[in-house]
């Protein structure tokens, strides 16, 4: 240690270095900790202090190497996997985030109860689509979807009873991807076939008072927040690109309900909705319950923005009590499972 911090014993090192990082004062505790590490390089917890030290100040490779040391002496730090990857994320590098979220996926997968399909499922969307990594939490939200999807993709398949599916907003088509592959694992083959997209592809029409009413939820606020007309926009050549594997999907591109003027009557077993916005949830809850085969599913995870939650409860209101079944997630998710014709 120097002569600077020569009064401070090796064991409260670690301590300071914290504080100093809290702090904010970066360059004091990036030097003390690196003094440290010359005289105990095995500890795990300061390479891995050392590499947010790093990460604050954006240098991006001093940090990489240092969580890396971090997580090659503490191997069982699978968190720290998490944090490497978002370092990657937010340093650029795109390709680095997404294999470190994989691998910190693959091997939570036994905790959080998800199966390697899935994971392999859902990083090849990400790949394709170019979707972000990050937010993590979003890996949850799309188990329950994908898990939702082939229960009800085998309930049909064992009826022998086809049906169509649908999306309404697909933004770059991640849960489409997701849709598509699994039902693809439960027939075997399957390249999009009776897979209807809608979307205005010129991202959300604007807000209505529904969209925008006040509120103190947290949650509410920030979705309030991304209530723009024009968000959330991807074009439809990007989309079909990224879906490329599923050549048969029809897109039906336009807002939503003239995009579903003119289409056959036909029935569907699974419809993912995903426009935000009260009045486009409102009407494909309208257009499509009524044409849902018993036994299928109709789901949206906007069940945090107030003008779609406000359609969904005031659609579900209006069903008869023991036609259907409800069911929330914490990931503000609304899956509505038809039981009996209304």
């Amino acid at each position: 240690m120097s002569s600077a911090t020569q009064t401070l014993q090796i064991d409260e090192v670690p301590q300071v270095v914290l504080q100093l990082y809290q702090q904010q004062t970066f360059e004091p505790a990036e030097a003390l900790a690196m003094q440290y590490l010359s005289v105990r390089p095995k500890d795990a917890e300061m390479h891995f202090c050392l590499g947010k030290i790093f990460w604050a100040q954006k240098k991006w490779p001093q940090s990489a190497q240092a969580l890396n040391d971090a997580i090659s002496i503490a191997p069982t730090k699978h968190e720290w996997l998490h944090d490497l990857g978002l370092m990657y994320f937010e340093g650029g590098a795109k390709d680095a985030a997404r294999q470190t979220l994989e691998t910190y996926a693959k091997r939570q997968q036994s905790s959080w109860r998800m199966p390697s399909e899935f994971i392999d499922d859902y990083f090849a969307g990400i790949r394709c689509t170019d979707t972000p990594v990050y937010p993590s939490r979003r890996l949850q939200r799309f188990h329950l979807l994908w898990e939702v999807a082939q229960k009800t993709f085998q309930h049909f398949a064992a009826l022998k009873q086809p049906i169509h599916m649908a999306e309404c907003g697909c933004f770059m088509g991640l849960s489409a991807f997701l849709l598509a592959s699994v039902r693809r694992r439960v027939l075997g083959q399957y390249q999009g076939q009776a897979f209807h997209i809608f979307d205005s592809f010129e991202g959300l029409s604007a807000p209505t008072d529904e969209d925008l009413a006040i509120t103190e939820n947290a949650e509410q606020k920030r979705a309030i927040g991304m209530s723009k007309a024009g968000m959330f926009k991807a074009a439809q050549a990007q989309v079909e690109a990224a879906l490329a594997e599923f050549p048969q999907i029809q897109y039906h591109a336009g807002w939503i309900p003239q995009s579903f003027e003119g289409l056959p009557e036909q029935s569907y077993g699974f419809v993912n909705v995903d426009v935000d916005l009260y009045a486009p949830t409102k009407a494909s809850f309208e257009y499509f319950y009524p044409r849902l085969a018993v036994g299928g599913v109709i789901i949206t995870d906007d069940y945090n923005w107030p003008g779609a939650k406000q359609a969904v409860d005031e659609f579900i209101g209006s069903l008869a009590p023991n036609s259907f079944r409800l069911e929330t997630t914490e990931h503000h998710q609304a899956i509505i499972y038809k039981m009996a014709e209304c």
